[in-house]
């Protein structure tokens, strides 16, 4: 799990930083690191190229919260899960299921974990 901390470039709450808006609808994240000093760390907006000021316009921080799965282990879970039905299934490749029960059958997806070949037959 990774938490990482970022302000928004024009944000009309941020009070303070609101006169030195370039583009009023400019919506860039730009993420800051534990150890920003603004005496020497410039932050740049990538979108509209401003120059901001986090601290000295007191900018809102927003958090956002990152998982990041092992795909492995949560494709052997996923089986595992399939497994403990009463439907009939078989790995057609990674990521992708014939999945089948009662006189259904389903082809199941996931995508983040499907090889670019089945995408690219679509």
């Amino acid at each position: 799990m990774q938490e990482r901390t970022y302000i928004i470039c024009s944000h009309r709450q941020d009070k303070l930083d609101w006169p030195n808006i370039v583009d009023p609808y400019c919506n860039n994240e730009i993420f800051t690191d534990e150890d920003f000093d603004e005496a020497c760390d410039n932050i740049i907006c990538e979108n509209c190229n401003r120059d901001i000021l986090p601290n000295t316009y007191k900018k809102q921080r927003f958090h956002r919260l990152s998982v990041y799965l092992n795909p492995d282990k949560f494709m052997n879970w996923f089986e595992g899960q399939l497994s403990n039905t009463h439907f009939m299934w078989q790995k057609v490749e990674r990521g992708v299921y014939y999945i089948g029960g009662q006189g259904e059958f389903v082809n199941l997806i996931i995508l983040d974990f499907c090889t670019s070949n089945i995408l690219n037959h679509r």
